[in-house]
């Protein structure tokens, strides 16, 4: 069929006429005559022609245009994206071997699933995996107050437990048991996915580098040696302190021993224990644990090409080839040129403009797998030669068909023979097909609306909001305002006030969230701004009330929904007046207290209240003003119900 060209702008000469008509009344209320022979109608319908003439011209542009319009703007058609999948092998070795051998999942190893009409669809692992016999046979946690076991939970798809206990404090324990030893002195991966599906999403984590996220907390991996819990060396934590989801990866002890009845002391077996200790620090949100699981990987829906040559080099500037797959994955194309020497890696850029002549740089549409050169001047020109230019290795796939259900992806494609069935305990997320015209356009408006730079207040508050790694809640931005000199207005000073999501009566962040946000907000600052991060200064508000029930009603129950009402509405996060959080310097009006006891189910009237700040009592019938860098709490209420 035809490719129709896109509208633009699909008003008529009659749609322009008369928006220009009906604005007449708004900036000249004198003119009143609207029929054709007036002079001022007839200039109104030339314009209404002219413009119509340049809509039609407009909507004329072909979609090629449109598109390279877009890339003078810096945007790009994105190309299709791989699903990932984590994958769960499950080994079967003699048990003379289960404590001892460990079974390498080599990087690539491919497992297929079924698609639509039985496609056969791919996923490559992306890393190296050490495997191992060991099963998890028991999760138990320390709240401090005793022991609680929590394997039937870990266990269950789509539930959770809390990895400290829901009331986190210093001191408490995780334990993971193995019904074997790990094989000793190897790589281990254990993957922990923490529930966060009723939480706000994080910001993504290529805004800032890993090095510039600062755990809320301390924690230490430890292991049960035969007499005492050792410490556990530990290669890398992703899970950042049970923060978010990830692998903790480990070097697995020589000396891991079994330890009976402890600590759940229910059953007369024999664990082999790992646990993680609480040592420092506070979370803004408790962590809860969905899953816990050993022999798992990350797999995406891709295919690696080695060696494959694209052709000889003309000599000729501006030379291009063409990969035989696509489209590529970002970041895996490795282009080799020989010039007579042998083949040499030469470097991927985004464009040529600051290549110089003699740098060795290649640019690569991952749409469409076309590799281009420079002109001489702007890169490199390769050497003239036959089969001289070769894609040393790349992947390609992606697409909406890779997002797979549970369990679909479990025909293992490589030969490993220790292997004794792999699967998708989730759902392969992530898939995308390429991007259409329709799409860019609805997300290339926000796109150059999206803030890179701190200026205005809004952008600071803006950027704070979506800082990498944590959950923030709220920002206030005050100019002016240098947190030693509260009292003074200093110029080219920009305090941030931050507030972690979290259930706490009193959200605070702690050092290291904050040390996060400004280390962001550092990145997007003017030289001349003299930033600051700090935490919300609380008020606490509580409110003494008598009120009269009908007789329909029970005294208790009524007072607990107002006590619960009050709570909610002074929730910094979820209270005001439209329930979206409380506004940081926003008075409590007597009035607005007053509505929420009086609406309350079984009220019939209320004959006393008294709004409290920091335990002192305002007058009656007063508003209470909260300091502009201040948010309010609920403190503890008194309602005397009659």
């Amino acid at each position: 069929m035809p490719l129709e060209p896109p509208d633009l702008d699909d008003r008529t000469f009659e749609d322009i006429f008369e928006e220009m008509q009906s604005l007449i009344p708004r900036y000249t209320p004198g003119w009143t005559d609207y029929n054709e022979h007036d002079p001022g109608i007839t200039m109104l319908q030339l314009f209404s022609y002219l413009s119509e003439i340049m809509i039609y011209r407009l909507n004329r542009v072909p979609e090629k245009n449109y598109i390279e319009f877009l890339r003078l703007i810096g945007e790009e058609l994105k190309p299709a994206e791989p699903a990932k999948a984590d994958l769960t092998f499950a080994l079967k070795l003699p048990d003379t071997e289960a404590s001892t051998k460990t079974v390498i999942i080599p990087e690539g190893t491919q497992v297929t699933a079924k698609g639509g009409d039985e496609e056969e669809i791919i996923f490559e692992t992306d890393i190296e995996l050490n495997s191992f016999a060991a099963l998890i046979k028991k999760i138990a946690v320390y709240d401090t107050t005793g022991h609680v076991d929590e394997t039937s939970l870990c266990q269950t798809p789509s539930t959770f437990f809390y990895a400290f206990g829901k009331d986190v404090k210093t001191g408490s324990n995780l334990y993971i048991g193995f019904d074997k030893a790990i094989p000793p002195d190897e790589v281990v991966k254990l993957g922990i996915e923490l529930y966060t599906q009723d939480l706000p999403s994080v910001g993504a984590h290529c805004a800032l580098d890993e090095a510039y996220l600062f755990p809320s907390v301390t924690t230490s991996w430890e292991y049960w040696d035969g007499s005492s819990y050792a410490e556990l060396s530990v290669l890398e934590d992703e899970t950042r302190g049970l923060t978010q989801s990830g692998d903790l990866q480990f070097i697995s002890p020589s000396a891991m021993a079994s330890l009976v009845n402890s600590p759940l002391d229910t059953e007369d077996e024999e664990i082999f224990w790992l646990r993680c200790r609480l040592t420092d620090g506070h979370y803004e949100i408790a962590p809860r644990i969905e899953t816990v699981r050993t022999n798992t990987v990350c797999a995406s829906n891709a295919v690696t090409v080695r060696d494959e040559i694209l052709d000889g080099s003309d000599n000729l500037p501006n030379q291009s080839f063409k990969l035989y797959n696509c489209p590529v994955l970002s970041g895996t194309l490795v282009i080799q040129v020989d010039e007579g020497r042998g083949f040499e890696t030469w470097t991927e850029v985004t464009d040529l403009n600051a290549s110089g002549t003699l740098d060795k740089h290649y640019t690569l549409k991952r749409e469409n797998g076309t590799v281009c050169f420079g002109d001489g001047i702007h890169g490199n020109i390769p050497a003239g030669g036959y089969n001289n230019i070769k894609a040393s290795v790349y992947r390609y796939g992606g697409g909406g068909s890779g997002n797979v259900a549970a369990d679909a992806i479990s025909e293992l494609k490589s030969t490993i023979s220790e292997v004794d069935t792999v699967t998708n305990h989730k759902a392969a997320a992530s898939g995308r097909d390429e991007e259409t015209l329709d799409e860019i356009k609805l997300r290339a408006p926000r796109e150059l609306k999206a803030r890179n730079r701190a200026v205005t207040n809004q952008d600071f508050e803006t950027i704070a909001l979506g800082t990498p790694g944590i959950r923030v809640a709220k920002a206030k931005a005050l100019e002016l305002f240098h947190p030693d000199y509260p009292g003074s207005e200093i110029p080219g000073a920009v305090t941030v006030i931050v507030v972690p999501y979290s259930e706490d009566k009193k959200p605070d962040p702690s050092e290291n969230f904050i040390k996060t946000v400004c280390y962001h907000l550092n990145k997007h600052r003017l030289l001349t701004t003299e930033l600051h991060v700090m935490a919300p200064c609380y008020e606490e508000i509580s409110v003494e009330a008598s009120v009269i029930t009908d007789v329909n009603h029970s005294p208790g129950n009524v007072k607990l929904d107002i006590l619960n009402r009050l709570d909610t509405f002074l929730n910094p996060l979820k209270g005001g007046p439209d329930g979206t959080g409380w506004e940081f310097g926003r008075t409590v009006y007597y009035s607005e207290v007053f509505e929420e006891i009086l609406k309350r189910s079984g009220v019939a009237r209320v004959e006393k209240v008294v709004i409290k700040k920091n335990g002192i009592p305002s007058p009656e019938c007063k508003d209470v003003e909260i300091a502009k860098n201040s948010l309010v709490y609920s403190g503890e209420h008194t309602i005397i119900v009659q």
